[in-house]
């Protein structure tokens, strides 16, 4: 292989690894990483990786826990394939670009697509789901995708789209694309850019069954998310409420009215909205450090996130009410991101997000120290518990967050993929019979 290859102990390596957000991933030990220029260049180094039975891991935003792994030939996208490209009403994006890159290079052409909550994440949200701020009234991430390109773990090139006649492939890959092959490149249609309207609020736990049913209640123009969690200036966990609409969707935005409102702005795109995140008490964030801690000491995080539908109410809130205030350290939270709406449209097999009839995704995060052995099995156990109850209520689970590994797993893939779960494992053992890419037992 003539591509460079970037191996332990070098300064490329260790730069490579501690530009990962995800603590986890960060303290990975890759046999080697590749940071790939163009399409035939990712190629040779999945061929590479075949030629030598070595697992792959692939790097876009940084996110995931498994974008590195021990012993792995990991694919370092974000460095050299992130292009955007924006032609007409459609945008032209790199297997390395973040959302956040996609937002900006769409911005000077008033137009935008609907993405997650955060802009840092790359094509595991582009390819997997994509549930934000904006989902309830353009649909999720996948939605809008035209074409897929990339590469097989056999090394060769493909190119997919709704035409292409594979139709099953094409379900597949909007929904559970890492565990068949490695995507260097979607097209998506985009939407015009909206102004937006955001309220937030910081209201006591006791609030929250009142505010939820409110949420319930919005129109698909307007969405209302939460956090459960404790605010850097408060020991007490509180329940944030986060609510999005159009400016110009008077509907919506008259409807938000009914939420209280501690915090309100206007912002001329989905990039300029204030952080997800609880704020202190004079609705500010704190600042992010200058420099990060060594890759091998970053925060760990232990984290579900599965889908409810409406109607949960109180057995909900009461459930979540609990959880919190027994969470073992202040860093943990719960996400309650408000779905529903158009997505609920989509015929539920048409891609392998599979969660269409939900009205909520939650995500349940444990986060704690990386030197700290009690506390990691003190919010692992936290979480399990958190997810034990709320299984029963669930509806689909949302496999970006998954555990490989585990005993949980096996149900994590049916509630994710439900029928689609046999089709998918054939497909994998026909395109990835050595196991380079995610397992699917």
């Amino acid at each position: 292989m003539d591509l460079p290859r970037l191996t332990a102990g070098t300064d490329k390596y260790e730069s490579s690894l501690s530009s990962l957000i995800n603590g986890t991933a960060a303290a990975q030990q890759p046999e080697l990483i590749i940071q790939p220029t163009s399409p035939s260049e990712v190629q040779e180094a999945v061929r590479y990786a075949a030629s030598r039975n070595m697992p792959i891991s692939v790097r876009s935003g940084g996110h995931s826990p498994f974008c590195a792994a021990n012993g792995s030939l990991m694919l370092d996208l974000a460095p050299g394939f992130n292009k955007v490209t924006v032609e007409n009403n459609e945008v032209r994006v790199q297997g390395g670009a973040t959302m956040g890159q996609v937002l900006a290079a769409l911005a000077p052409y008033d137009c935008m697509i609907p993405v997650g909550t955060y802009g840092t994440p790359g094509f595991g949200l582009l390819t997997m789901g994509g549930v934000g701020h904006l989902s309830r009234s353009l649909g999720l991430t996948i939605d809008a995708i035209e074409e897929l390109k990339g590469v097989k773990p056999d090394g060769q090139p493909f190119t997919i789209s709704a035409g292409s006649g594979d139709n099953q492939l094409w379900t597949l890959l909007r929904g559970a694309a890492i565990f068949l092959a490695v995507i260097t490149e979607a097209t998506l249609r985009t939407f015009p850019r909206q102004r937006l309207q955001v309220q937030r609020h910081v209201a006591e736990l006791g609030q929250l069954e009142e505010l939820l049913t409110i949420a319930e209640s919005l129109p698909w123009g307007a969405s209302c998310s939460f956090i459960l969690g404790y605010p850097p200036d408060n020991p007490k966990p509180v329940a944030m409420t986060y609510a999005v609409a159009p400016v110009e969707d008077t509907l919506a935005t008259d409807r938000l009215s009914q939420l209280p409102s501690s915090w309100g702005n206007e912002a001329e795109g989905l990039e300029a909205l204030p952080p997800f995140a609880l704020p202190f008490q004079d609705g500010s964030h704190p600042i992010a450090p200058i420099t990060l801690p060594p890759r091998q000491h970053r925060l760990r995080t232990w984290v579900y996130s599965l889908s409810l539908p409406a109607g949960c109410g109180h057995i909900l809130v009461e459930i979540l009410q609990q959880a919190i205030s027994q969470a073992p350290n202040s860093m943990c939270q719960i996400d309650l991101q408000h779905v529903g709406g158009v997505v609920n449209d989509v015929p539920a097999l048409s891609t392998a997000y599979t969660g269409r009839n939900a009205e909520w995704s939650i995500v349940i995060t444990g986060v704690w120290n990386a030197s700290d052995i009690l506390a990691a099995e003190q919010c692992r156990t936290w979480a399990d518990k958190v997810l034990e109850a709320l299984l029963p209520l669930a509806n689909h689970y949302y496999v970006v967050q998954r555990h490989p590994g585990t005993l949980i797993y096996e149900q994590e893939l049916r509630l994710a993929y439900g029928p689609l779960l046999q089709p998918l494992k054939l497909r994998k053992q026909q395109w990835d019979s050595q196991g380079l890419l995610p397992q699917l037992v």
